[in-house]
């Protein structure tokens, strides 16, 4: 693995053995050992490490926390209620 600067900003690509890809947005303090783990996972097929800048890094985490809005529950306290079915009104 290239050096690190601990404040810098990553990206990891992971292509999975299936094909599937998918990119992490990493500081540098975290690189090391998030590299590692995803290198010792059985389907993980390649990791490969490149630079990324502040703004990119910026833009993907708040493009993730846009997306992670639409999620269908608003806290853990009524994450694990029902949804009751919305009844329909007869027509007469």
């Amino acid at each position: 693995m290239p050096t690190v600067d601990r404040n810098g900003y990553y990206c990891a690509d992971v292509v999975m053995k299936n094909n599937f890809k998918y990119t992490m947005y990493l500081r540098g303090h975290s690189v090391p050992s998030m590299v590692k783990f995803t290198e010792g996972l059985f389907w993980t097929e390649s990791v490969t490490l490149r630079d990324s800048s502040e703004e990119e890094h910026h833009n993907a985490l708040e493009e993730t926390s846009k997306k992670s809005k639409n999620i269908g529950f608003s806290s853990l306290e009524n994450f694990f209620e029902e949804e009751k079915p919305k009844r329909k009104k007869k027509v007469k």
